[in-house]
């Protein structure tokens, strides 16, 4: 019988090219909207609980590529989860499942 608790608190999580400028330069961050600023890290500090044995969470993320600028390239991303029930003889295990969208987001500077 597996009696595991996977509660879990997600310290960080962001998509990005390592070889791309915006993953050595999370510094820029404070350039970028906050808009979208808020979907490129929208899972930090989060706690996710089970409240009973045979349960596991299971997260569900859409990934889209954000031009901000016209030159920076970053990866903002909707999350939704849900705590699913197993049975008694499996493992509990967190999941974090994610789908790369086909469309992608330009965000322009406005001019007034």
């Amino acid at each position: 019988t597996a009696l595991t608790n996977v509660s879990h608190t997600v310290n960080h999580l962001s998509f990005a090219d390592p070889k791309g400028a915006a993953y050595s330069s999370w510094g820029k961050l404070k350039r970028i909207p906050a808009e979208v600023k808020r979907n490129i890290q929208p899972l930090d500090g989060q706690d996710f609980y089970t409240r009973h044995f045979h349960e596991a969470p299971q997260h569900y993320l859409k990934v889209i590529s954000t031009r901000v600028f016209g030159s920076e390239l970053y990866y903002q991303f909707t999350h939704s989860d849900r705590v699913a029930s197993l049975e008694k003889t499996a493992v509990p295990q967190a999941k974090f499942a994610y789908d790369l969208e086909p469309m992608a987001v330009s965000v322009l500077a406005e001019n007034k």
